[in-house]
């Protein structure tokens, strides 16, 4: 570690994880991203740290644990889980002082726009291509603060779709339409 020199540093914790009751957070989760902090102060103190917020799973964490989704219903649902891992990674990044890229929020937001978007696997937790994809496009724009415009895509995904992805990101990063934050 003590070799490297980094601009950024993305964070990323497990969904499930970020989607934990805050009464479990700061000992489960917040304790280890304060180490890594810690870490990478030490080694570069200015790097820029950027948290990469997480999408929830397609059935919330009933896609994990049902006694989970028993003693904790908020979390039983995608948009549910998705919301506790929002007010989490906010209480996290500023935690930490760090950047947001707010991948989980923006899938959200596309499939707000089109239901019919498969962003997760049939495992209903792991990215597909598409949600893949959306994540890279936000975390670009969250790093070097651009918009998109006719960026890269894979040749699994259609120009129609790639443009779909970035015109959302954009929007929402930098016209705040609709606002991320309060998402």
């Amino acid at each position: 570690l003590k070799d490297f020199r980094w601009d950024f540093v993305v964070l990323q914790e497990s969904g499930w994880r970020m989607a934990l009751p805050p009464s479990m957070t700061d000992s489960m989760t917040f304790i280890w991203a304060d180490s890594l902090k810690k870490i990478i102060r030490v080694n570069n103190p200015s790097a820029q740290l950027i948290l990469f917020i997480t999408n929830g799973f397609n059935n919330g964490v009933k896609s994990i644990d049902s006694n989970w989704a028993k003693n904790d219903p908020e979390v039983t649902t995608y948009k549910g889980m998705q919301k506790r891992i929002n007010q989490n990674s906010f209480e996290l990044a500023n935690r930490i002082d760090a950047q947001i890229a707010p991948c989980g929020i923006v899938w959200d937001i596309c499939l707000d726009y089109d239901s019919t978007l498969t962003l997760h696997l049939s495992d209903n937790i792991n990215p597909t291509i598409y949600g893949s994809y959306l994540s890279a496009c936000t975390i670009y724009s969250a790093i070097f603060k651009r918009k998109l415009d006719n960026a890269y895509y894979p040749l699994e995904i259609t120009n129609e779709e790639a443009q779909f992805f970035q015109k959302t990101v954009s929007e929402a990063l930098f016209e705040c339409n609709p606002d991320w934050r309060y998402y």
